[in-house]
């Protein structure tokens, strides 16, 4: 006990005064830090609806929803990952429109570190699929010149896609 009473700071012993034993101070330190008021647990509740993943990546998005859940779980009113799943769903926003559908309509319910798993793929596929609808590929485009001048400039050149540039030869194509 005396162990514990030198371990706090001041401000905190003055929380455990009266107390005479291990375990009633730390009861006393419980019911000091783990008390969450209704109006905070309601607030939290209202968060986690609340929230939408908005122009966040799916990493923030499930962060943000992870941290109120956690605070819920703290405050003893641990949200189910049946719930934990639909919150995540609501808040994805219409471009993961069929992706929610394929999960809502699944047989067995999917759990949090699934739903997380095939989230960060999606995403994925969204960013791919936007890249190919903006017409950007990986794959990089050459430009060609042709010299003029002097022929020896020319040498080592190749035909590449439509563009001439010599031959390798030295004469050059007319």
């Amino acid at each position: 006990m005396c162990w514990l009473l030198a371990s706090l700071t001041e401000a905190i012993h003055t929380q455990v005064i009266g107390c005479n034993s291990s375990h009633a101070i730390w009861t006393s330190l419980e019911w000091l830090y783990s008390t969450t008021s209704t109006a905070c647990i309601m607030q939290l509740q209202l968060q986690l609806q609340q929230t939408k993943r908005g122009a966040s990546t799916i990493h923030e998005y499930l962060l943000k929803i992870k941290t109120i859940t956690d605070q819920l779980a703290i405050a003893r009113c641990p949200v189910s990952d049946e719930d934990l799943c639909l919150h995540i769903m609501n808040g994805l926003g219409s471009d993961y429109a069929a992706f929610v559908t394929s999960i809502s309509t699944r047989d067995i319910p999917i759990t949090f570190h699934d739903l997380h798993d095939m989230l960060l793929t999606q995403e994925l596929h969204l960013k791919d699929d936007v890249l190919h609808l903006h017409g950007t590929s990986p794959i990089a485009n050459v430009a060609c010149t042709e010299t003029q001048g002097n022929k020896s400039n020319n040498r080592g050149n190749v035909y590449f896609r439509g563009c001439y540039g010599g031959r390798s030869d030295g004469r050059s194509r007319g």
